[in-house]
């Protein structure tokens, strides 16, 4: 894309998150997606579901989509720079965020699932 045609992006108060970017699902409670060496993680919390994709660029990406009311854990532990979040509804389903979103996470997580477990 040359320069000149790229689309502006407002500045200071002339931000409007939903002009630019579009009106946010009213049942999300948390998103942040990351790629940190090659490797691509977004964990998105809405009320009635839990959203999973992890992968690598050279060997694609998994996304598993867990309604709330089949989660029967929850956990989220710092890794090195990343904050690991693992959602067990029949099986484990594991996915990373910056450490800097753990708390972030863990408090959408409790609101939505309530008490973190093992």
């Amino acid at each position: 894309m040359h320069p000149s045609s790229a689309p502006t992006v407002p500045r200071g108060d002339d931000l409007d998150w939903d002009a630019f970017f579009g009106p946010l699902d009213r049942e999300l409670v948390f998103e942040c997606t990351s790629t940190v060496s090659g490797r691509f993680d977004s964990v998105c919390v809405y009320r009635r579901l839990i959203v999973i994709e992890s992968g690598d660029a050279a060997a694609g990406n998994d996304t598993a989509e867990i309604p709330v009311a089949r989660v029967s854990a929850w956990r989220v532990d710092l890794e090195g720079g990343a904050a690991r979040v693992a959602i067990r509804a029949g099986r484990e389903h594991v996915g990373h965020v910056p450490a800097a979103f753990a708390r972030a996470l863990r408090v959408a997580l409790h609101d939505v699932l309530g008490p973190e477990s093992a």
